[in-house]
């Protein structure tokens, strides 16, 4: 169930096992078993590796056996499969005499018409015959893709097919869309609700708080083979040490680099770990993170793949990866030097504060530890920040600064406001003290009034009427024209 491994035997009929610990899931049995009552013959799952496809429909297929009116045949494609005779040797298993003498008539090479006639055969089964083929990603030869695509458009009434694999690329669906799918189950059918996460780990001895169970599903998002990699982290150390399961630890990056990495080109591979920096991205911020090359076909190449992509709900436009496999390429990307990280850092942040997402920003210059990048951002966004609740992020940011940088009055202005906002009038007036107004025309008008604001404020902060009463004369002498600033 955690995992889309099955038996080698499986590859040729219907002789896969459930293992020990796999659950049973009963709102998704219950909608591949409703999907064969509706008028169409097809139902697609397609999910990224790891998504419990397999063990599910091992569930499902162990269900339809027990009752004699339901045959299932199993089919898992291997690389290198050039056309459909495994799945005419696993219907010719069937124990159906009337099956096997229609098979009997689907003779010659195999060709688009053969395939027809393989569908139509099972007209002649005397029962409902159920096809399930499993790993439908490793299609790999036009001439097979044709052959399958016109099998599952020809099978009859009495016949129903399950195409399960990371995606059907190769296999032409849109058409028959169009005509009637029985059922579509994706990575969010398929991913582990609170109830399922509870009973996986109960079937392991294994008791969750609810608080814990929320903590899994904000680290897995439900992903099957989560569960499974926290479970296999659990045996070395106590739970409560590795639920918060990282995407750079052995088991897991052991698994991405084989199941994820391994089937991808260098380009694909690349732009992952380019684009791992930011939490969500669109294909504009992608696009300046990879160099400036195009970025929306990538995005849409490594969707089709299933390689653990997803839109955000709430976001259009924008996109993210699994943070587990998010974390597992920013340590890719770590691998190729500092400098390569905080260069990156350093374009997302300033893209974000060109967005206006001084939050963002903030985080990702402070990530770059580059320090003019810092002051840049904090000028741009710093009291913005401070003014959103966020003070204390920017004193943290604060803290990174050389001196020279610290020295800025700007800054120092900024620590104080963020002080200040932190209700330490005292730390906020000494800030002003140590930084005297300068004389003359030094400094904007905008500086003035921020200093004056701020003395304003620790006046009040302090409770002395008659100070507050001179500060307010003084802070009404001069107009920046900046809302936020004059009032």
């Amino acid at each position: 169930m955690a995992s889309d491994e099955q038996d080698p035997q499986s590859s040729r009929a219907f002789a896969v096992s459930t293992v020990a610990g796999d659950i049973a899931r009963p709102r998704l049995l219950a909608r591949l078993t409703a999907a064969m009552d509706e008028p169409w013959t097809l139902t697609v799952l397609s999910a990224p590796a790891g998504s419990g496809k397999t063990r599910l429909l091992v569930h499902w297929a162990h269900a339809l056996d027990a009752h004699g009116d339901t045959a299932v045949v199993w089919w898992a494609l291997q690389r290198g499969d050039m056309d459909l005779e495994p799945l005419r040797s696993a219907l010719a298993d069937v124990d159906d005499e009337r099956l096997r003498e229609s098979l009997a008539r689907v003779a010659g090479s195999w060709s688009v018409e053969t395939a027809r006639a393989l569908a139509r055969s099972l007209r002649g089964a005397g029962r409902r015959i159920v096809v399930i083929i499993d790993d439908v990603h490793l299609v790999e030869d036009d001439r097979l893709a044709e052959m399958l695509t016109s099998f599952v458009n020809a099978v009859p009434g009495n016949g129903h097919v399950v195409l399960s694999g990371r995606g059907t690329r190769r296999i032409p669906l849109a058409r028959r869309r169009i005509a009637g799918i029985a059922l579509e189950l994706d990575a969010k059918d398929l991913a582990f609700t609170p109830a399922e996460v509870r009973l996986f780990f109960r079937a392991r001895d294994v008791s969750l708080s609810q608080g814990e169970i929320t903590s899994v599903l904000r680290r897995t998002e439900g992903w099957a083979t989560g569960l499974r990699l926290l479970e296999l982290a659990a045996l070395h150390d106590s739970f409560a040490t590795v639920l918060p399961l990282r995407g750079d630890s052995p088991t897991v990056t052991d698994y991405f680099a084989e199941e994820v990495f391994a089937d991808l080109d260098h380009e694909l591979s690349d732009f992952l770990v380019l684009t791992s920096v930011p939490d969500s991205f669109t294909p504009r911020l992608a696009s300046r993170l990879i160099g400036g090359a195009p970025a929306a076909g990538l995005i849409e190449q490594l969707i089709r793949l299933n390689v653990l992509i997803s839109r955000n709900r709430d976001e259009p436009g924008w996109y993210h990866y699994h943070p587990l496999l998010r974390e597992f390429l920013y340590a890719r990307l770590k691998e190729r030097g500092d400098a390569a990280v905080e260069s990156l850092e350093k374009v997302t942040a300033e893209w974000f504060a060109a967005e206006q997402e001084h939050r963002l920003a903030l985080t990702h210059a402070t990530r770059s530890h580059d320090a003019q990048s810092m002051f840049l951002i904090l000028r741009q966004c710093g009291m913005q920040l401070v003014l959103m609740g966020h003070a204390c992020e920017v004193i943290s940011a604060t803290a990174g600064l050389p001196h020279s940088v610290l020295a800025e009055p700007s800054v120092q202005l900024l620590i104080a406001s963020a002080r200040l906002a932190r209700g330490d009038a005292s730390t906020a007036a000494a800030l002003l003290d140590s930084s005297p107004p300068w004389p003359g025309d030094e400094g904007s008008a905008a500086v003035r009034q921020w200093r004056k604001g701020l003395e304003l404020h620790i006046a009040v902060r302090r409770g002395s009427l008659t100070e507050t009463l001179d500060r307010l004369e003084l802070a009404l002498d001069e107009v920046t024209g900046e809302s936020q600033l004059d009032t």
